[in-house]
């Protein structure tokens, strides 16, 4: 039964203020939004119990996660929300800004991206129109008692209300039974953040790492491996004991033999390893696109390749 907790007790607020049952949740784009004043909940639980008897479509990262014997989100909600009352589980995507413009990302959720808005043929996504991190911080009453509170982007240690609403659950002597969860480019200084992390019961940063070297910083446009590997470590060797970092490892058409790579070098460090299973969206990052839809691979990628003076071929060895 593919039954999930999260439509009765998380929420998922992105960069716009639309409002979801999880970040793994994929919106039919022509449905209208949901936001905080709308009756989401009343539509969260319908959905709920719809998840009782079937998959729905939008949950199509968890059954395909879980299809190819892989933990998926459903799994470790259904553990970490077991008796929860309320919304417990707080997924914020408080703003788009980024410093990177990964090529699996877009305009929505990385403000670089939005740089390349404009640029013809290339498929950038929707723009935000209206942001609300202005006003974060008046969520912070409602979370007082989560169990765990996500935090992604664009990227979290960069948008500085996130630092704002620790501070306030520290003051207001909620942090000790809150579990954080940071999903993370990797290359900001987080050790600035280690005194404010050992107020919190558990603090899990998690790594997104792709690939090494020059493939990580062709998927990841702005990075540069030397010093994201740098900062990783200056974590691991300055962080409070409640805290713990996990490497997680996309799989795409760019990196899809190079997994075990990322694997290794997780196990070496001491960092504990995910892989999340094969892309699905977009469709020309699919780790079949050249079968699938190999002249939008193509042209998509020659486009971001005439951009930053790279070459695609150099990292994917098939012919088309």
């Amino acid at each position: 039964m593919p039954e999930c907790k999260v439509f009765e007790h998380g929420v998922c607020i992105g960069p716009g203020g639309n409002i979801r049952p999880c970040c793994a949740w994929k919106d039919d784009p022509s449905v209208n939004s949901l936001h905080w004043e709308d009756n989401w909940q009343e539509h969260h639980r319908k959905l709920g119990e719809l998840s009782k008897t079937s998959w729905l479509p939008e949950c199509a990262e968890c059954k395909q996660s879980e299809l190819a014997g892989k933990r998926s989100m459903r799994q470790d909600l259904l553990e970490s929300l077991a008796g929860a009352e309320g919304i417990e589980y707080w997924d914020l995507k408080i703003n788009n800004t980024c410093n990177l413009a990964c090529r699996m990302c877009d305009a929505w959720s990385s403000s670089k991206w939005a740089e390349l808005v404009g640029i013809p043929g290339l498929h950038t996504g929707p723009v935000i129109q209206d942001k609300w991190h202005k006003s974060a911080l008046d969520f912070v009453p409602e979370m007082l008692f989560a169990r765990e509170i996500k935090f992604t982007g664009g990227e979290p240690f960069l948008i500085p209300q996130v630092k704002h609403i620790l501070e306030k659950l520290i003051e207001l002597d909620a942090a000790p039974g809150i579990k954080l969860q940071f999903v993370t480019n990797a290359t900001q200084d987080m050790t600035v953040w280690c005194s404010l992390f050992e107020s919190f019961r558990e603090v899990s940063i998690n790594v997104s790492v792709d690939a090494l070297g020059k493939r990580y910083e062709y998927i990841r446009p702005h990075g540069v491996w030397p010093e994201t590997e740098r900062r990783i470590f200056e974590l691991r060797d300055n962080m409070p004991a409640n805290c713990y970092i996990t490497v997680t490892c996309t799989e795409m058409i760019l990196n899809t033999h190079h997994i075990d790579e990322v694997a290794q070098w997780s196990k070496q460090n001491g960092f504990g390893f995910q892989h999340s299973g094969p892309i699905l969206f977009p469709d020309h990052l699919r780790v079949d696109a050249l079968e699938r839809c190999p002249d939008k691979f193509v042209e998509q990628m020659n486009i971001l390749d005439a951009q930053y003076g790279t070459d695609w071929r150099d990292f994917v060895n098939a012919p088309v």
